[in-house]
């Protein structure tokens, strides 16, 4: 992975009405995290996001080679390894967390997706989704 990779971010903050806004920004379609950074926007301490991570993984549930980059880099003469999750895997977190913020992000995603989804220019009148579970590959066809 490059140094200089973009991540992206996701930022949830409460507005004047104290009410939950989440912004972000996708690179690639995807954002790229922390543990810590992940704890911190669901205001959580990092164990349990670690331990939901390893719960998510063990459980197969997500195959943590296919969304994880491994970023080394050298810091004052040490050798050092920063693992990044992505936006699967925080969303895989969000449903495992009880924070207001996770909840929050938890309705920003459905909603986001219902939006892209009901979009006059993303609508079709006849589309098959085909998601094979065993070999995770999924698809999205018009039948027009």
């Amino acid at each position: 992975m490059n140094k200089d990779m973009e991540t992206g971010y996701i930022k949830i903050k409460k507005n004047e009405r104290h009410e939950f806004v989440v912004e972000a920004k996708l690179v690639n379609g995807s954002i790229w995290m922390t543990k810590n950074e992940i704890a911190n926007l669901f205001n959580v301490f990092v164990n349990a996001v670690g331990n939901n991570l390893r719960s998510i993984f063990k459980s197969r549930m997500l195959l943590e080679d296919e969304v994880t980059h491994s970023h080394r880099y050298s810091h004052n003469g040490h050798e050092l390894e920063m693992v990044l999750y992505n936006l699967e895997v925080i969303i895989f977190v969000s449903y495992r967390i009880s924070s207001f913020e996770a909840k929050a992000f938890r309705e920003w995603v459905l909603k986001s997706f219902s939006q892209f989804i009901n979009n006059e220019n993303n609508k079709q009148s006849n589309v098959l989704v085909i998601f094979n579970s065993k070999s995770e590959q999924g698809s999205i066809s018009s039948l027009n």
